[in-house]
């Protein structure tokens, strides 16, 4: 595909109705659009600053695709958005820790603990807002030591 500015009017267009479909609670549509914004902003790759719109709409997409149980898609897409492939601030943190959640629940605890442990350290010194976030990676690691989810 060739580049296209008129492309990313329609990905912008659709990832802001996947969002509002999403806080309305259908997560029918919300993939659906989600999907296309995905599809018609055609540059995906590592090299995208995270100020772009294009990591925001990969982290959706993902998000809705692991809600959806398509795990594997949500999986690779999260990974793109960490290390080594990639660092985007708040989006390698979070990604981190879905992908950590994922891959425990496919018994890799292996990419899990590696995926706790980046979020967990990347909110160390994070205040309140992100309290809970961290608290979910810690209960990760110590699930992982104790031999994975249960």
């Amino acid at each position: 595909k060739d580049a296209h500015p008129a492309r990313y009017t329609v990905a912008l267009r659709d990832d802001i109705a996947s969002r509002l479909a999403s806080r309305r609670g259908d997560r029918a549509r919300a993939l659906f659009y989600a999907q296309r914004a995905f599809d018609a902003w055609d540059v995906h790759t590592e090299n995208q600053p995270e100020v772009m719109p294009e990591p925001a709409m990969r982290f959706q997409l993902a998000t809705l695709l692991r809600a959806s149980g398509s795990a594997d898609s949500a999986m690779a897409l999260f990974r793109s958005l960490t290390p080594p492939a990639t660092w985007m601030g708040f989006y390698t943190a979070r990604a981190s820790l879905e992908l950590g959640e994922l891959s425990e629940e496919a018994r890799d605890l292996g990419t899990a603990q590696r995926a706790y442990l980046t979020a967990s350290r990347m909110w160390e010194r994070g205040d309140s807002s992100v309290a809970p976030l961290r608290e979910r990676a810690r209960r990760g690691l110590a699930r992982i030591a104790e031999g994975g989810r249960r």
